[in-house]
């Protein structure tokens, strides 16, 4: 069984860049965190997906085939990142503590 290895370099606090991002497009405050996560989902429900483009993940995916691995790239990744995205929204608050941890 493969398994998908998370680098390092992946984006941390996407919610946060998005925001921020978002809000230097449209010369908003991006000093206060609350705010730019409260953007970066105006952002996700309103479907302004320029500032989607911010936040990055790296990752190996190690023990797949070939074609496995050209299928998630792509056919799959966009809607992935999409949903991950939005279960990120869902849970921001649990899984940031847990990241920060």
């Amino acid at each position: 069984m493969g398994q998908i290895i998370i680098q390092d370099y992946t984006t941390k606090y996407p919610l946060q860049m998005i925001g921020k991002e978002a809000g230097i497009c449209w010369q908003a405050d991006v000093t206060d965190e609350e705010k730019n996560i409260k953007r970066a989902k105006d952002c996700v429900i309103s479907e302004h997906g320029r500032t989607w483009e911010f936040p990055q993940v790296y990752m190996v995916l190690d023990g797949y085939s070939a074609r496995v691995i050209r299928e998630f790239y792509t056919h799959i990744s966009h809607s992935i990142f999409i949903d991950d995205l939005c279960i990120w929204i869902r849970s921001y608050s649990r899984r940031c503590y847990e990241l920060e941890a």
